[in-house]
């Protein structure tokens, strides 16, 4: 409808000119009329054709005023109707949006980076977690396998002492073997014979004694390993100088 009307307003407006030019070329050839008039002999009669001409023409004049008024007044509203400033305002209310847009998306960028050193942080942390468990489990292996060493240890050492044992045993049966047979020599020798002075007993006694108490030194050696497994090395030095005072009496034995 606007645009209906502004056509409507500018074909008037350029039609009016070429009417306009019109009445002056009619005005001009009414001169030349009137020129031809003048040489009439009748001056009443131009004198009325001049009245209707001006009238004419003032009718015209306050045709195109009115048309000017017309014309301004549509003029003034299509001024009113220019959207140039609505236009202006939307064009600035968008360019504040676009701008809160911007601030918005440099807000979640920074939020991004903020995200993303929490997450790099995590990662870190879940990494050393993950080194002190990977420590621990190998620690908690070596110190299996330590276990698992000493275990095999101990029970090398338990079948050490077994075999011990059951040296110490066929010791002690020698031993009382040995003894038996001692004894029966001793009792063969000591059997009295008419004139015979028994002069070896003296040296005999010194024998027995000795053996006997290697003997019963080896049988409490060996009792104190079997109690005292767990701190050997204090038994072997105490049962090795009693091992060695009971084998320098049996020396001394046997050298008397």
């Amino acid at each position: 409808m606007e645009a209906g009307s502004d056509d409507k307003l500018m074909g008037g407006k350029i039609s009016d000119p070429e009417s306009h030019s019109t009445k002056m070329d009619e005005f001009r050839n009414s001169i030349t009329i009137d020129s031809e008039v003048d040489s009439l002999p009748d001056l009443q009669d131009q004198v009325v054709w001049l009245k209707v001409e001006l009238c004419s023409l003032l009718e015209e004049k306050r045709s195109a005023m009115l048309r000017a008024e017309e014309l301004e007044a549509a003029l003034m509203e299509m001024v009113k109707q220019d959207n140039r400033r609505e236009l202006s305002a939307r064009i600035e209310q968008l360019e504040l949006e676009v701008a809160e847009l911007r601030q918005a998306l440099a807000d979640k960028k920074e939020q991004e980076n903020a995200m993303l050193q929490v997450l790099l942080r995590v990662e870190q942390e879940q990494k050393v977690t993950e080194d002190a468990r990977l420590f621990a489990e190998q620690d908690a292996a070596a110190q299996r396998y330590a276990v698992n060493v000493l275990q095999e240890k101990y029970e090398k050492a338990m079948t050490s002492l077994a075999q011990m044992e059951k040296r110490a045993v066929m010791a002690e049966s020698m031993l009382e073997a040995t003894l038996q047979y001692e004894s029966g020599q001793n009792k063969a020798l000591s059997s009295p014979r008419p004139g015979v002075v028994n002069v070896e007993s003296p040296r005999n006694m010194p024998t027995r004694t000795g053996l006997l108490s290697f003997g019963i030194g080896w049988g409490d050696r060996n009792k104190g390993k079997t109690s005292n497994a767990v701190a050997p090395s204090e038994n072997k030095t105490v049962n090795g100088g009693s091992d060695a005072s009971r084998t320098q009496s049996h020396t001394n034995g046997h050298q008397e």
